[in-house]
């Protein structure tokens, strides 16, 4: 057993690996597209669309490569993820009975209504590093890694407009610009509704070229891409339209204008997936040697 352990303690003081080592110390920052990993579907005669929106990163990182070719990093980064949902179209409840009992058809038309997301999230970033050099000046580089984000802002902003109509056909009459009867004409609203995330848990993949400018100073130009492995959004209780009607003196079911929900809690939403996001990436990178030792630290002097 002695023998074995000496024989260790040798080798961790000798071993060329650690000898030879390099650190690394990289600041970067990239854009491109993202997704929030939601999508909206048409229901009746309300039409739905969705889009992502544009992706930021910055990130600052130390690394420990163990040869010219292999190292290990940990850093943190500051991402941006976007997102739209729209929806236009009209919408018919028929047999309403409005405030005075009488019975009539309500019409609901939606024009151009949008909701645009914004999260920014924190994260610890560890990944594996790998270093092909090609000559004295290029490189081609890569990384494989995991980060853990934590939303510290985020916003779901939403505008549009709404026109609501009540036709009695009984007596041939249409009626509009009567909001304190629920009929509102071209009603133009904005605010900011609910958004409720999860902490975001994602793989990221980077590869690029790097040029030295001088023995230690390098720029890389490179692509990256980010896939959650989870979903960032949180839903709640389902209702039409994302309007809840809060009057005691209206019917619930033709209110829907008077408190402003969100898309992703109506029948609208299709689908929740995991976020994503590719682009580009520039920055710098300072490498530092750890010189080869010219004989053992175990040597006696």
């Amino acid at each position: 057993m002695k023998r074995i352990l000496t024989t260790i303690l040798i080798v961790l003081c000798c071993s060329p690996l650690i000898a030879q080592g390099l650190s690394q110390i990289e600041l970067s920052a990239g854009g491109g597209y993202s997704s929030l990993g939601y999508k909206m579907q048409s229901v009746n005669q309300i039409d739905a669309a969705t889009s992502g929106s544009y992706h930021l990163m910055f990130q600052a990182s130390y690394a420990y490569f163990f040869n010219p070719y292999i190292g290990i990093s940990i850093g943190g980064a500051v991402e941006r993820y976007g997102g739209k949902a729209r929806l236009e179209g009209e919408h018919w409840w028929l047999g309403v009975t409005d405030s005075e009992g009488e019975q009539y058809n309500h019409l609901t038309y939606l024009t151009n209504l949008q909701e645009k997301q914004q999260v920014w999230y924190a994260e610890p970033v560890l990944s594996l590093q790998w270093r092909a050099p090609i000559n004295n000046n290029f490189a081609i580089t890569g990384a494989v890694g995991v980060s853990y984000g934590i939303a510290i802002s985020k916003r779901n902003r939403y505008s549009g407009t709404t026109t609501h109509t009540g036709i009695y056909p009984q007596w041939g009459l249409t009626l509009h610009d009567l909001p304190d009867y629920g009929f509102y004409g071209d009603n133009e609203f904005s605010g900011d509704a609910p958004l409720k995330l999860n902490q975001k848990i994602a793989a990221i993949v980077r590869v690029g070229a790097e040029y030295s400018l001088t023995q230690h100073t390098s720029l890389f130009f490179g692509a990256y891409f980010t896939y959650a492995f989870n979903k960032a959004i949180q839903t709640g209780e389902t209702t039409r339209l994302g309007f809840r009607n809060d009057r005691a003196d209206m019917s619930e079911i033709h209110g829907f204008m008077t408190d402003y929900i969100s898309a992703f809690q109506t029948e609208h939403l299709k689908s929740l997936n995991r976020p994503f996001a590719a682009g580009l990436e520039i920055g710098v990178r300072w490498r530092f040697e750890h010189h080869k030792l010219d004989k053992c630290l175990c040597e006696d002097n």
